[in-house]
Formats: C-alpha cells, sequence, structure tokens
C-alpha cells in the first residue's frame, strides 16, 4: 500500500514538473513575442508625440472681391428706372462707419440654434471673418450704392445726403440642425444735413445650402446683397425726389 502511494505521488510530482516547465516554455515563448512588440508600440507613440503637429489654422472668408456682373447690372437698371429723367444721377451720398454691437465688431463667424436656446450667439472653431461683419456690410454697400451714384466716405467729406446704419444681426441661423439661413437685419437712417430725412429698419435672409460654416458665409453673403439693394432704391426714391 505505501509503495502504490509512493508511486502516485511519484507520478503526480513528475506531472506536475512537466505542466511547470510546459507553462514556463509557454509563458518565455509569449513574452518574447509581446515584449519586441510593445516595444515598437512604445516608439511609434513616443515618436507621435515628439512628432510637431501642424497647427489647426482657421478658414479666413469674405464676401468676394466685388458685385458679380447680374447684380450690378440690375442695379443700374433699378437706378436708371428711379430717376425722374434718363440723364438725371441720384447725388452724391456720403457713407459713415457702420455700427454695431461689440459683438459684430470682431472676425468672429457666429451662428444660432433656434431649436436650442437661440438667445446664445456662438462662433465657428475654425472659421472666421477677413474683417468685422459690420465692415463687410460697409464695403458691400458702398459698392451697391455706387451703382446709382456716388458714393463717399463721411470722415473724407460731408454730402448733403448722408447714410448711417446700425447692424442689429449678421448670424447662420439654424431653424433644426438640417435647415438653416444667413440672416441680417439693419437700421437706415438717411441725413439730409443734421436733419434725419428718413428711417428704416432692413431685413433679408437666404437659405443656406449646407449646413456648416461655408453654407452661412455663402447664405450671408447673398442675403447681404439682398438688404444692400433694398437699401439702394430705398435711398434712391428718396433723394431724387
Amino acid at each position: 500500500m505505501k509503495m502504490i502511494a509512493a508511486y502516485a505521488i511519484d507520478i503526480w510530482t513528475t506531472r506536475c514538473f512537466y505542466i511547470k516547465n510546459s507553462l514556463q516554455s509557454t509563458l518565455e515563448h509569449l513574452r518574447s513575442i509581446v515584449l519586441p512588440l510593445f516595444a515598437i508600440a512604445l516608439t511609434i507613440t513616443l515618436a507621435a508625440c515628439a512628432t510637431p503637429q501642424a497647427p489647426v489654422v482657421k478658414a479666413v472668408y469674405d464676401f468676394g472681391p466685388t458685385l458679380t456682373p447680374s447684380v450690378a447690372a440690375s442695379l443700374v437698371a433699378t437706378s436708371s428706372q428711379s430717376s425722374t429723367t434718363a440723364t438725371n444721377a441720384a447725388p452724391a451720398l456720403g457713407l459713415a462707419d457702420v455700427d454695431a454691437a461689440v459683438a459684430l465688431q470682431s472676425n468672429s463667424m457666429f451662428y444660432r440654434l433656434g431649436y436650442a436656446n437661440p438667445q446664445q450667439l456662438r462662433p465657428y472653431a475654425l472659421a472666421s471673418w477677413g474683417m468685422p461683419p459690420a465692415q463687410l456690410l460697409r464695403t458691400r454697400l458702398r459698392d451697391t450704392l455706387s451703382t446709382r451714384g456716388p458714393v463717399v466716405s463721411t470722415a473724407e467729406a460731408a454730402p448733403a445726403w448722408q447714410l448711417r446704419i446700425e447692424l442689429d444681426e449678421f448670424s447662420h441661423w439654424f431653424d433644426t440642425p438640417t435647415s438653416s439661413s444667413g440672416l441680417v437685419s439693419l437700421r437706415a437712417s438717411l441725413m439730409l444735413g443734421n436733419i434725419v430725412s428718413a428711417q428704416r429698419s432692413f431685413s433679408a435672409s437666404a437659405i443656406a445650402q449646407t449646413q456648416d460654416a461655408i453654407g452661412g458665409v455663402n447664405a450671408l453673403t447673398a442675403a447681404s446683397d439682398d438688404i444692400a439693394q433694398q437699401i439702394v432704391r430705398w435711398s434712391t426714391s428718396i433723394m431724387l425726389k
């Protein structure tokens, strides 16, 4: 009986010895594979961290270099029809700097979520204007108004007629996550000397074709062209009375 027990113990010991050696051999084999792979991965990670990353650059937008020929031709025709005679040109108009809220005096490009806290102006992180919206709009107004007669800066001269603009809204407005438009609203005052001859609020919107920054740029450009044409017709009709 003792011999049988001793024999069993010897067999179990021998089996454990082989199992232990086999397990150690397997672990050694795995370590020989895993450690080099880990070293390679660590080297790649450290190299990526050490490599300087290219800075993220904002895309800068404006309304383009000038009015499109079709818009300019349309404005000239409208101005001619508003004249009392075919050769009667509108008088010179002084264009003051556009007044705007502090937010619209920066180069930030703003959007509003009409379906979620529309009172919050949210700036695009990777897009901005080349100049503040107030200056962009003034430049567009100057180019558009020039189709009906001389336009000068009030800082350079003081003609009898002067146009003053207060910009109230200039943003990419989202009705839903998949529907948006460019929205522009302002108040215009037409001065004759120091007297307010006429005053009116204007607004315009244009549907955005894409729901991103470039979609907002194109929509705001179209809305600004629309509102500039409205002001041309309005101011010309008053000055030529």
